[in-house]
């Protein structure tokens, strides 16, 4: 009796350890360049450790059709398939496994000869999950939402900087505050807390920014550094345009770096060298130029907004401007109209005057705060004038 328990015992382990062993990063095949049949193929024992095991398959010519599956056991008894393959041309793939042996297996065909199915493994790297809500299923590490101050996936030697889950977003926090995070029921938006900015240093990561893009307040966006200018280049490196800020200016630039214009804080937009840039061109003229109070062209001047005050023999005709309008006359004979304008001219503007009614003669003479027209006409007739900088 004790002879027969004996012999039993030593074959029990038979089924689980007589098997070729698959040596880490050395192939085995578990065909090789064989009859295409239906069954199984060589089993190998795989390491001890967790294993990422390739496979390949090939022929000497190709089947008409095929199925093979690469499968694995604990117990050399139990088989079950982790990948399967039905090309008929080369096919492979890799799997990660801790199972203790592994086979190929032809489970149906169709002509075709020569199937060499090889498998290698490697050692895998190792996860360790801890907590109640970790684990490792099909090839991924499961974990918990987790939450700012408490991470899914952590830094071990800070374990409050890291990432966790809300809903459907990916956060990452750092020191039990929230910086960023994905949010992908958004259509992927990257999104930040109200507080929080992206900055860009003059060179590796950690450097003090020199390019901080923040949010300023509801709805507003800024791009400041300080009291520090800051520019945006659109465009290539050798032909962009853009904008830059100084103290109390908004400048429009163009390469290279070169400010042509300033809206300043005052309201003023102005050029930034004399005489030298143009608005509109030949065939791109604005349509229209809409002036409060005077165009001026050179140093003084050239045309004047503001109504003008008229004085003795004569009314003002509605409309009428330091620069050009109409008067009724209101006597017979000898006339004078004199028009105070409402602001003064740099020099004696260049006035005429035209009696419209009759072919009678009138004149214009000019100061640089009046003018006055005068000449020998009938109650009613109309002087037009005109007056000029210079």
């Amino acid at each position: 009796m004790k002879r027969l328990v004996l012999i039993i015992t030593l074959l029990i382990p038979i089924n689980l350890y007589a098997q070729t062993a698959l040596s880490p990063g050395i192939v085995g095949n578990s065909y090789n360049a064989a009859v295409i049949t239906s069954g199984n193929g060589t089993t190998f024992a795989l390491p001890g450790n967790a294993s990422q095991i390739t496979w390949q398959v090939s022929y000497s010519v190709a089947p008409a059709s095929i199925t093979i599956q690469i499968q694995t056991s604990l117990d050399n008894t139990n088989w079950f398939s982790v990948a399967t393959t039905s090309s008929i041309a080369t096919d492979g793939g890799t799997i990660y496994s801790s199972a203790g042996f592994i086979r190929c297996s032809i489970t149906a065909s169709s002509g075709g000869s020569g199937i060499t199915c090889g498998l290698i493994a490697k050692n895998a790297p190792v996860a360790i999950v801890s907590g109640t809500s970790g684990s490792v299923s099909s090839n991924k590490i499961l974990v918990g939402d987790g939450s700012a101050s408490a991470p899914s996936i952590a830094r071990i030697s800070s374990n409050s900087t890291g990432i966790y889950f809300v809903n459907n977003a990916m956060l990452f926090s750092s020191s039990n505050n929230p910086t960023h995070a994905f949010n992908y029921q958004a259509l992927g938006e990257l999104s930040l807390p109200s507080t929080g900015r992206y900055v860009f240093g003059n060179s590796s990561a950690g450097s003090t920014p020199d390019v901080i893009l923040s949010r300023d307040a509801a709805n507003i966006l800024a791009l400041r550094n300080g009291t520090n200018e800051q520019a945006i280049r659109i465009g290539p490196a050798l032909s962009y345009v853009g904008i830059a800020s100084t103290t109390g200016s908004l400048d429009f630039l163009v390469y290279p770096n070169i400010v042509t214009w300033r809206m300043a804080i005052t309201g003023n937009f102005v050029a930034t060298v004399d005489n030298v840039w143009d608005i509109g061109a030949t065939a791109q003229r604005p349509r229209t130029l809409l002036v409060g109070t005077s165009v001026a062209v050179g140093a003084n001047n050239v045309l004047r907004a503001g109504t003008p005050v008229a004085t003795g023999n004569g009314t003002l005709i509605a409309g009428g401007t330091n620069t050009s309008g109409k008067v009724t006359v209101t006597n017979t004979g000898a006339s004078t109209v004199t028009l105070t304008f409402s602001s003064a001219w740099t020099n004696a503007p260049a006035c005429s005057v035209t009696n419209e009614t009759t072919a009678n003669l009138s004149r214009a003479t000019s100061t640089t705060t009046t003018v006055v027209l005068s000449g020998t006409t009938v109650t009613g007739d109309v002087f037009a004038y005109s007056c000029l900088g210079w």
